[in-house]
């Protein structure tokens, strides 16, 4: 037996490459899950209130959310490999300017920087990993993303609690930038790729994307922090305008800048509003625990990354496990699974919201297990149903599907939960409590896990490389492992 076959999972060579993309990965995660914590000391820091205080999230998610079906796009013409390393270099060097950052004006400017880096981790890291293993090995590769993901939430909490209480806030961009050191190693391990630069560009049709996605990100963030304002209504209808007119774009222009077989493909289409309703309602429920868990049980931030801490461990192991899962019968029956035990969270916070405690810490174990059953099943799902040609494309849409629907996820938890603050009777008819603005925002997210589930039961029943699986592969060589080709065959259905 070979040494590519006998020392891991996924083969000696691929696992080189998975390492360095879970080691951006993970500081790109340990960034994200920890800035909120920092926010209150950045504020006393530089004297400025929370208005606009949240422009040093709002800023870094704008950036990051226009940015990241670009570099899909970019990677189909110039290559997953070049664009992910540079990635990692921006975010890098923006973690190193907001660290040292003499204003606020130039931490929002750095984090412009650190935005455009690291949008380029989940779609291109997703494609790199999906390049390189076949695709019966495939879910396996994607569950250790998702693992490192997990582990990336559970320590960034911390982290930014050490820095709030102990240290200084500096401490967490400069944690951040230490990604730098994966550059090396990236650029040892991943593949080198065919890169076809005379490909056409359409470069209006992603300028009409990312002002629609721009646009309608900052209105509806905007829209229910400071209600209805004028340069909220006109970045509302920029935002419509912009999409409207993607969308005849799209049907007018020889080769528009979302691929058309993407779109035209049901089973895309499905997993790709799995990925929006799956994590609209994960990250809803996500930000709204430490909401009730600082107003009802008075925790402090270092304490609530402690809470947490179940939530994210039991994500990162789900993660390995659900990846071997979908290797073994496919995605459908651990998606199901997955929406299922989302579905159980929702109701089982809304009953028991600002009464136990010990319930928030079991529930938040459950919900990072039930979105590791999600996430990995539907992108090793996408990485086998689409052609090979558009895999950064489509890996790349649907990362950023993912934060869309985290971003309308969070506002809509924050919208009901204000909306229903002076209310009587929760919604949940057996919810008792004091928290019952909390109970009807969780409850809500019912609805979206329960159309998850029957969604699942659309994708493919088994796994890559079976008789009737979408893509029919036997597992290559070591040499085709290396091979900067997708190992797919076949296309949409």
């Amino acid at each position: 037996m070979s040494t590519e076959t006998s020392t891991s999972p996924i083969g000696a060579d691929s696992t080189k490459v998975l390492v360095a993309i879970c080691a951006a990965t993970f500081f790109g995660v340990l960034n994200a899950s920890a800035v909120n914590v920092v926010l209150p000391q950045i504020g006393r820091s530089f004297e400025v209130g929370p208005s606009m205080l949240g422009w040093v999230m709002s800023i870094f998610l704008l950036v990051y959310g226009v940015a990241i079906p670009f570099y899909g796009k970019l990677a189909d013409r110039y290559g997953a490999r070049k664009l992910f390393i540079g990635g990692v270099g921006l975010f890098g060097l923006g973690s190193m300017l907001c660290a040292i950052a003499p204003s606020l004006e130039t931490l929002l400017a750095a984090r412009v920087v650190q935005g455009l880096g690291g949008a380029a981790f989940p779609g291109l890291g997703m494609t790199l990993a999906s390049r390189a293993v076949p695709p019966e090995k495939r879910g396996t590769a994607l569950g250790y993303i998702a693992a490192t993901m997990g582990v990336g939430a559970a320590v960034g909490p911390l982290i930014g609690g050490i820095a709030a209480d102990f240290v200084s806030w500096r401490l967490l961009f400069g944690a951040s930038a230490i990604a730098l050191v994966v550059i090396p190693a990236a650029h040892a391990s991943l593949p080198k790729e065919d890169t076809n630069p005379n490909a056409p560009l359409d470069l209006l049709g992603g300028i009409l994307l990312a002002i629609g996605v721009a646009a309608g990100l900052y209105s509806v963030a905007e829209g229910s922090r400071v209600g209805w304002t004028l340069p909220v209504i006109v970045a509302a209808v920029a935002g419509v305008s912009a999409m409207a007119f993607l969308v005849y774009h799209q049907a007018t222009t020889e080769n528009p800048f979302l691929p058309r077989e993407l779109l035209r493909s049901a089973t895309y289409r499905r997993a790709v509003t799995m990925a929006f309703c799956a994590t609209g309602s994960y990250l809803a429920i996500l930000i709204g625990m430490p909401l009730f868990l600082t107003h009802f049980h008075g925790l402090s931030p270092f304490e609530i990354g402690l809470v947490l801490v179940p939530e994210a461990l039991l994500m990162a192991v789900t993660g390995v496990i659900a990846g071997r899962v979908v290797d073994r019968i496919g995605p459908r029956v651990p998606t199901f699974a997955g929406a299922l035990m989302l579905v159980v969270v929702a109701i089982g916070l809304s009953t028991t919201a600002g009464n136990s405690l010990v319930a928030a810490v079991i529930l938040g174990g459950v919900l990072g297990a039930g979105y590791a059953m999600l996430n990995t099943p539907i992108a090793a799902a996408i990485s086998t149903i689409v052609e090979p040609k558009v895999l950064a494309s489509a890996l790349s849409l649907n990362a950023m599907i993912f934060f869309v629907g985290g971003s309308f996820g969070t506002t809509a938890f924050v919208a009901i939960a204000e909306a229903r603050t002076t209310a009587g009777a929760a919604w949940n008819p057996a919810h008792s409590g004091a928290a019952t603005a909390f109970s009807d925002a969780f409850i809500v997210f019912v609805v979206p896990m329960v159309l998850t589930g029957i969604l699942a039961l659309t994708l493919p029943k088994r796994r890559a490389g079976d008789s009737d699986s979408p893509t029919r592969s036997n597992a290559p060589s070591k040499q085709a492992i290396q091979s900067t080709r997708p190992h797919l065959s076949g296309g949409t259905r």
